[in-house]
């Protein structure tokens, strides 16, 4: 490349992380590890999972609502790669167990 042509701008990276649509799962609700993390089984073992600010307020407003051993459905987003968790927890909601 000769001096006097201009050196072509690199091209932007785009950024692609769009807000993801939380997925859904449902669980047994296990309880709290910790302020920032809560246990649901899922399948034979319970898996921990970090909570979004929302749901922390919604447990810490309503600590009776969520039973360990409650059957929940939840709602829940995969973080970028360089997150500290893998996968947060956005809503829950107690499933009304059926009477069968």
């Amino acid at each position: 490349m000769a001096d006097d042509e201009p050196t072509p701008a690199p091209d932007p990276t785009p950024d692609t992380h769009e807000p993801e649509t939380p997925q859904v799962g449902q669980g047994v609700f296990m309880g709290r590890i910790d302020s920032n993390q809560i246990e649901i089984q899922i399948t034979k073992y319970p898996l921990a999972f970090a909570i979004s600010e929302e749901l922390k307020a919604e447990l810490n407003a309503n600590p009776d609502k969520y039973a360990a051993g409650s059957l929940v459905e939840f709602g829940y987003i995969e973080n970028p790669a360089d997150a500290p968790y893998t996968v947060t927890v956005t809503w829950m909601n107690v499933k009304e167990q059926s009477t069968e």
